[in-house]
């Protein structure tokens, strides 16, 4: 067995008592300053003193552990205190008990020593800034320009400065990889003077590594509304990452996507600031642990360092081209693109990549007063580290704000720019590479490199690097864990957000399915066609691009590990009775139509014909704007055939299910009429590796999707930007004056129309169905009692299950604010809180309001809770808060 701390440190107790000097009771007044000087400290006892108690202590422990001491090296990465504590012990008593036959007495005393001190003090390690501190005087400038240089995809050997930090190696397996990283490492260690060990990053958004878990990506998460399973998985990443030795990973994405256009929405969890700011907070505390203790403290072996992107405001480009300028007031910047990043700061999170844009004409990476003094003064940031994006702080001197790379330099460095992100190998795009040049013009001065370095320094040492550079083959067993899957697959279940749920005539609900309503005896076989790009690959397999459709971009994925399609999952859901069969329908990368007939043959033979449409990586991503939302290619053709099929003679066909595996909302054509021809409206968004089976099992198994929109789904394209964001846009007085479009939302709200077409979301921010209905009674307001910094309000209401069904709820809480002179939103969410009911069941919801929610930004924008009367309203989404209590603050 194990001995626990206490045992062991009961014998220390009498070596350590002897050690110290009359009058000298702190115990850390016996350590040394640096833990190199352990083994050379003098020895102010007398030896004979001590050599019966420290003879017999050591000998104990070698009796403790000679019986079984190999069983403690433990490879599992769970209960990860317990295993390093017994690898440690291990290791130190097997070096005790070679040393202690062989050494003089004073020289064993010293082991013995050092022994006693690695158990009595093993909490009291140095602190991180003195080890930065230390660090820092011993070295050149050149060293410490090296540590601010990052090599992404080669040219290392074009650097004037040894790099501190690398992208993670692939490798065809997971044990391969970490060969490879410690290959780099010992490299890099080498070439440094001082051996500063090498930083690995790599994406980590919803992937840790080639081999690893992939999740669903952070819009399916978003639309969750669940922070605990943001939390789940960034923990679960965090594990899988560490264990191959990343030391930071670029996540989470904070970029609220206000444009739909915009390729990269599926990065980011939502588009809303309250909603993000939770997530924000959550993946701080997955990713890192929940220590609190921010970037200066220790992070322990099983979490990576948080480098959250991009700031700030980047998911709001003109055009929703990406990198476009952002036109944006000084209080929609603060109030509302700055929340999560806010959050993301106070809570702990260590690290920030720069965005490429330029905000009201100023480059996001020449911004000092967004840097330095919002982010990192207001925001606490301090002496989190900051990235560049790839090459961007060269692209200054395309912005025409710098004459040069050294000048460019010098700009970003100022600015708060701690790393240079160096892509591709070609040294004409870098800047740090200058920066020696940057400090012979004058341009910067040493300590803006010091400045910057000592924060690179922080995190390695907070990460663990200089304690333990080289990472364990054996940990990669986490990797793709059984419960790593499963968490997945819940995952998916909670961000599934069911749209629409009755045949076209508005009849019984199609899901959960029952069998009797396509078959007449339950021996009878049933038929299921499963059509369209994203739901399957060609019996060729030649072509299978609906796997990478739902694992998204920025996916760590080789292929080692298992993806169903929705098809191949079907296949195994079905009973064993029913027939399900695939046909492709059509590409989603070109319009060609070749095989939209034999679709239509499948579907007339089927009793379901399961739809699964949407968008590719060659038409949604990073670089993949578009001006259109339509489902891209011949799929609107497809779709227009298949739900033409009900009312064809002969035709077996009873119900048509639309699934969606996108990355952003879509559009259906005119006025989205053929939806009223589509019995289900599923949207899966992008629900990685286990997506297929949570659809199947949705469809076919009777699961309820339990997710709610995270974004606002527009009707048309020329919807975006307009006036139909309830939670988002500013109060227009005069729509409301004149009432222009006719009825108002349920909590007042007008809309003005566009000519022939509707001003109103298509479905609103917040919306989705369950396998039951709800209704809200008895809303309640209350201040929050005591001294409670944190909590402003508690609000209450009571929600009962009045459907046929057991059923998940999302209850979210929306204020309008009091009277103030600049114009305020319609409504702002403030909470929420996720629920299950059973049928004919009812429950009292709480949910504590936290006062950097309800607090607003002044009109001397001064951040807090601003006096005056505010309208507390209840509904399960942003168009149907009818609940409302009024409360004086």
């Amino acid at each position: 067995m194990l001995p626990t701390m206490e045992t062991m440190r009961g014998g220390i107790v009498d070596l350590m008592s002897s050690m110290r000097r009359p009058g000298k009771a702190s115990r850390n007044q016996v350590l040394p300053k640096r833990i190199g000087e352990y083994h050379t400290m003098p020895i102010i006892i007398d030896a004979t003193v001590l050599a019966a108690t420290a003879k017999r202590l050591v000998f104990a422990m070698i009796e403790d552990f000679s019986e079984g001491g190999d069983r403690y090296a433990c490879s599992s990465r769970e209960n990860a205190d317990t295993c390093e504590r017994a690898r440690a012990l291990v290791r130190v008593v097997t070096y005790a008990r070679a040393v202690t036959t062989t050494l003089s007495s004073m020289a064993t005393l010293r082991v013995l020593i050092l022994l006693a001190i690695a158990l009595e003090f093993g909490d009291c390690v140095e602190p991180v800034a003195q080890r930065v501190t230390d660090l820092l005087k011993q070295m050149t400038v050149d060293e410490k320009a090296g540590q601010l240089m990052h090599v992404y995809g080669g040219g290392s050997e074009k650097l004037k400065f040894v790099a501190g930090w690398g992208s993670f190696p692939g490798g065809e397996t997971p044990e391969r990889m970490v060969k490879t990283r410690n290959e780099m490492q010992q490299k890099m260690m080498n070439q440094s003077r001082l051996h500063i060990p090498y930083g690995f990053t790599e994406e980590t958004l919803h992937s840790s590594a080639p081999g690893g878990t992939v999740f669903p990506m952070p819009v399916t998460q978003g639309c969750s509304w669940n922070a605990s399973m943001v939390e789940l998985i960034a923990t679960a990443i965090g594990l899988e990452a560490s264990a191959v030795g990343i030391t930071v990973g670029f996540t989470p994405v904070l970029n609220m996507i206000t444009d739909p256009r915009f390729g990269r929405l599926s990065e980011g969890f939502c588009e809303e600031p309250t909603l993000s700011a939770a997530y924000a907070r959550a993946a701080v505390a997955g990713y890192q642990g929940d220590n609190g203790g921010g970037p200066a403290t220790y992070l322990d072996g099983s979490h990576i360092i948080s480098l959250a992107k991009h700031y700030a405001a980047y998911g709001a480009p003109a055009g929703g081209l990406n990198a476009a300028p952002s036109q944006i007031s000084e209080r929609t910047l603060m109030e509302y693109f700055l929340k999560p990043w806010r959050a993301f700061a106070m809570s702990g999170g260590r690290g920030a990549m720069i965005s490429h844009e330029s905000i009201n004409h100023i480059p996001c990476h020449a911004n000092g007063e967004l840097i330095n003094s919002i982010f990192r003064d207001q925001f606490n940031f301090s002496n989190g580290i900051t990235i560049s994006d790839c090459n961007d702080i060269g692209v200054l001197t395309q912005y025409r704000v710098a004459n040069n790379n050294t000048h460019a330099g010098a700009k970003g460095l100022q600015a708060g720019i701690d790393i240079d992100l160096m892509c591709g190998g070609d040294p004409s795009k870098w800047s740090y590479n200058n920066l020696l040049d940057a400090l012979k013009d004058g341009l910067i001065n040493e300590s803006d490199i010091d400045t910057a370095c000592s924060r690179v320094l922080t995190a390695k040492f907070a990460s663990g690097l200089f304690d333990n550079s080289m990472a364990d083959p054996a940990h990669v067993s986490v990797l793709n864990s059984t419960a790593h899957q499963q968490l997945a697959y819940d995952a998916v279940i909670e961000g599934l957000v069911l749209l629409k749920n009755g045949n076209a005539s508005g009849e019984r609900p199609v899901l959960p399915l029952k069998r009797q309503n396509y078959v007449q005896s339950p021996d009878d076989s049933m038929t299921i066609a499963i059509i369209g790009p994203n739901g399957g690959c060609s019996e060729s397999g030649s072509k299978c691009d609906s796997v990478q459709n739902m694992l998204g971009p920025y996916t760590q994925y080789n292929g080692d590990v298992t993806v169903k399609t929705v098809y191949e999952a079907a296949k195994d859901s079905a009973s064993s009775s029913d027939v399900v069969k695939f046909a492709r329908g059509c590409d989603i990368d070109n319009a060609k139509t070749d095989g939209i007939d034999e679709a239509v043959e499948l579907a007339q033979q089927s009793d379901i014909a399961v739809l699964v449409l949407g968008d590719s990586l060659g038409t949604c991503g990073e670089w993949k704007d578009r001006d259109s939302l339509d489902l891209p290619g011949a799929q609107m053709q497809l779709l227009e055939n298949i739900t033409a099929v009900k009312r064809l003679r002969g035709s077996k066909t009873k119900s048509v299910i639309l699934v969606l595996i996108n990355g952003r909302p879509a559009t259906f054509g005119p006025n989205n009429a053929i939806l009223k021809d589509i019995d289900v409206l599923l949207v899966g968004f992008r629900p990685g590796q286990m997506g297929g089976q949570a659809i199947a099992d949705v469809i076919l198994n009777g699961v309820e999707p339990r997710g709610r929109l995270a974004q606002n789904w527009p009707n048309n394209v020329g919807q975006v930007n307009s006036g139909s964001s309830p939670w988002l846009q500013e109060i227009r007085g005069k729509w409301v004056a004149n009432g222009r479009s006719g009825e108002p939302d349920p909590d007042g709200r007008y809309y003005d129309d566009y000519v022939g077409s509707p001003a109103k979301p298509l479905f609103y921010f917040g919306y989705g169905l369950s396998h039951s209905t709800f209704e809200y009674a008895n809303p309640k307001a209350t201040k929050t009692q005591g001294n409670n910094e944190t909590y402003i309000m508690d609000a209450s209401v009571t929600v009962h299950n009045n459907g046929p069904a057991d059923g998940t709820e999302v209850v979210q809480i929306y204020i309008q604010d009091p009277v103030v002179n600049h114009v305020r939103y319609w409504k702002r969410l403030v909470g929420f809180q996720k629920i299950f009911l059973a049928k004919g069941a009812s429950t009292t919801v709480t949910v504590s309001l936290r006062t950097d929610d309800v607090a607003m930004y002044d009109d001397e924008m001064k951040f807090r809770v601003v006096p005056g009367e505010y309208v507390v309203r209840f509904g399960g989404h942003s168009g149907a808060d009818t609940q409302t209590v009024a409360i004086t603050l």
